[in-house]
């Protein structure tokens, strides 16, 4: 890959039945740069926690805005091979 190129991924899910809350690991096998994750929350009935298993810093951006379903961060160093990030859900209370 190039330097310049960039490469997305999506990934899109509905749940199928009521769960109290859960979870997706996103573990990076190589090295990652100027990651963006989006989440968005189309009902507005969940609350949506990411924390970075890295040694980096999940940043909001300016788009964050959980009391419009909209949950969007950027790390703004790399992250390294089989780093990651846990993406966790659960009913807003």
């Amino acid at each position: 890959m190039l330097p310049d190129v960039t490469t997305k991924v999506a990934v899109v899910s509905q749940t199928v039945k009521y769960l109290s809350g859960g979870c997706l690991y996103l573990i990076l096998s190589n090295h990652t740069c100027d990651l963006e994750l989006l989440i968005r929350v189309p009902g507005r009935d969940i609350d949506v926690i990411v924390t970075a298993y890295a040694d980096n810093v999940l940043k909001k951006a300016e788009t964050h805005d959980p009391d419009l379903g909209v949950y969007h961060w950027n790390i703004e160093r790399p992250i390294l091979a089989y780093q990651g990030i846990n993406v966790t859900w659960k009913p807003k209370s």
